[in-house]
């Protein structure tokens, strides 16, 4: 939904309603609390953010690279260097204080959980691949595009 979407703060694809197979794609530039801006045949269209849900399926596909190379999901009893490589950042972040040991054990778990209370999130103390998102965008000096950051102004209306 649209909470976790914000909180990923990514230019995303939706798929869209449309009756048709296969589905039919927009491309979301950027979203405020009003507007949503999807760019369509070369030019920025704006529309409610309300008129969203008529449109969006409810799908949507996310272009992000994993720099740090973890794993599809990291959780309790896992080893080896994605694990490492984990602690790593969460230690960068402030957030593990323990030894980075290379095992998925109580600490690691307890931090992720604390980490996706303070995003909004269920914790369920998996590292999976919101999570592991959303612990990259938030390194220091991460350069990425942002869905929510930019202004609206000059956008052509549609």
């Amino acid at each position: 939904g649209l909470p976790l979407v914000e909180i990923m703060d990514l230019p995303l694809i939706i798929e869209v309603k449309d009756g048709g197979d296969p589905p039919r794609y927009l491309f979301v530039e950027r979203l405020t609390e009003e507007r949503v801006v999807v760019r369509l045949e070369r030019k920025n269209v704006v529309f409610r953010r309300a008129d969203l849900g008529d449109l969006w399926n409810g799908n949507v596909h996310l272009l992000w690279r994993d720099a740090r190379r973890l794993a599809a999901s990291l959780a309790p009893g896992n080893k080896g260097p994605a694990v490492s490589r984990l602690q790593s950042l969460m230690r960068e972040l402030g957030l593990f204080s323990a030894r980075v040991s290379g095992v998925y054990d109580d600490a690691t778990e307890d931090a992720i959980g604390f980490y996706q209370t303070s995003k909004g999130m269920t914790p369920n103390g998996i590292a999976g691949h919101v999570t592991q998102l959303l612990l990259s965008n938030d390194l220091p000096g991460n350069r990425r595009p942002a869905l929510g950051s930019r202004s609206a102004a000059g956008e052509q209306g549609g």
